[in-house]
């Protein structure tokens, strides 16, 4: 699969490739091909409840 990137996105991915750290709201259209091709990858937004739920979740898996 080919993407094709604007100059600031680009630029975007050569700094995600020194500090290792993508943030895919600066690089649209990785973002587009993440959210198309790895659905589990995608930003979720969670209601207070479902955010304290998966903290206590993970909390637990710390601690065994």
């Amino acid at each position: 699969m080919l993407i094709k990137l604007t100059k600031p996105e680009k630029v975007e991915l050569l700094n995600a490739l020194k500090t290792g750290v993508i943030d895919t709201r600066k690089i649209p259209a990785l973002d587009k091909v993440l959210n198309e091709h790895r659905p589990d990858l995608a930003i979720k937004e969670l209601s207070d409840e479902e955010l304290e739920a998966r903290i206590l979740e993970l909390e637990k898996k710390v601690k065994r």
